[in-house]
């Protein structure tokens, strides 16, 4: 876990690099490098780390489908989907965040601290995924703009 060093840091950031798509975050200490792409005509983000930090790096993503109705309705139209390629956070009343996990990536169902369903936030579920090395993962808005790695079988 890096005893948390690495959460509340103050990262340098470099608009359009690698491309002008893109925003590299990097640590103080130049062990981790996040960057994340936005693609042409779809409702996704590439993130990719590359870290050196020791053992896994562990990765949190707020998931807040439609807003509105969280604070009007709480989470009682949320549901979860762990499908093995991806985990989804969807809203019965509109919208969901969609998380791929390809090879490389786990997905952590108790991360510390995440309280009940992962829900300790108010009108998020956090999603803890974890990498070592070099990996990638997208965030979606919709399950068709996840990348062709996620399988038809698993979205029907």
């Amino acid at each position: 876990m890096n005893d948390g060093i690495y959460a509340d840091a103050v990262y340098s950031v470099q608009l359009n690099v690698p491309d002008l798509k893109s925003i590299r975050f990097t640590s103080p200490d130049g062990k981790i490098v996040k960057t994340v792409r936005l693609p042409d005509n779809t409702a996704r983000f590439d993130v990719t780390y590359n870290e050196t930090v020791s053992g896994a790096l562990y990765v949190r993503i707020g998931a807040s489908p439609n807003h509105l109705d969280l604070l009007t309705s709480g989470r009682s139209h949320l549901s979860s989907t762990n499908a093995g390629s991806y985990y989804m956070v969807g809203n019965s009343s509109g919208g969901a965040v969609v998380v791929s996990l390809p090879s490389g990536v786990s997905y952590n169902p108790t991360p510390m601290y995440a309280g009940y369903q992962n829900r300790n936030l108010a009108l998020t579920e956090e999603i803890e995924i974890s990498g070592d090395g070099t990996f990638s993962f997208a965030i979606a808005a919709d399950i068709g703009a996840l990348p062709a790695t996620v399988s038809a079988f698993e979205v029907y």
